[in-house]
């Protein structure tokens, strides 16, 4: 049997890398990336999205442990799991769902003069598939924010930025180019960095969870201990 500190630990490791990768993905994506139909045709595209679509799955694999141990909190514990699932989904949607398409479809397509409308012009299966995407990732970091401050299982401050995030993935539409990118990498910055923190803090639950096992084992010692001293007397 895996021992549950090796498992907090791996979801913690996983959680941290996959929140630096996609931040890491969305930072390439705003600096360097020229939008419009040559956005597909440059060469950091495949790239950028290669690390979205393997962070995010790094950091769905890290939510699993994040969810248990919101569960087990005595307050918001519901709240916070559904905050875990929707970020969940949102993540299965959003990046690896559209990362992969992107990364490997859509510059042929580009390429192709037959279906550059398919690139230009998505259908509008697609842009609903997106919009559910982006409601699911925004509302469900929001609320497992919200059951961080509540709960005080993981840093209040992770949870807080959590919560204030939504607001600058709002304002990042402005059709603004500077004002896209500023609040563009601060969203994906101050999030992702939210829950590498809130990683980092499995990672020393891992350490927590040893340390009360070994006392526990070290109390029961010693109470085994004063029985057979008390039977002697």
């Amino acid at each position: 049997m895996i021992p549950s500190r090796t498992l907090l630990r791996f979801c913690g490791g996983a959680t941290i890398v996959g929140a630096t990768l996609l931040a890491l993905s969305s930072t390439v994506s705003f600096l360097f990336l020229q939008q419009g139909q040559a956005l597909y045709r440059q060469p950091l595209y495949t790239p950028a999205q290669m690390l979205q679509f393997y962070g995010a799955v790094a950091l769905l694999m890290g939510i699993s442990g994040l969810a248990v141990l919101q569960a087990g909190a005595t307050k918001a514990a519901m709240l916070g799991l559904i905050g875990c699932l929707m970020t969940v989904l949102g993540l299965a949607t959003l990046e690896i769902g559209t990362s992969a398409i992107n990364a490997f479809i859509f510059p042929r397509l580009a390429n192709t003069p037959t279906a550059l409308s398919l690139v230009s012009s998505p259908a509008g299966a697609s842009l609903y598939w997106y919009l559910a995407g982006l409601v699911l990732q925004t509302f469900g970091p929001l609320m497992f924010g919200i059951a961080i401050v509540r709960a005080r299982t993981f840093p209040r401050m992770a949870g807080v930025l959590l919560i204030v995030t939504p607001l600058l993935g709002v304002v990042s539409f402005i059709d603004d180019p500077v004002v896209a990118a500023v609040t563009g990498i601060a969203f994906a910055v101050l999030c992702y960095g939210a829950f590498a923190w809130c990683g980092t803090r499995l990672l020393t639950r891992g350490d927590d969870a040893a340390m009360q096992r070994t006392a526990q084992g070290r109390l029961a010692e010693f109470d085994s201990k004063e029985l057979v001293i008390s039977k002697k007397r």
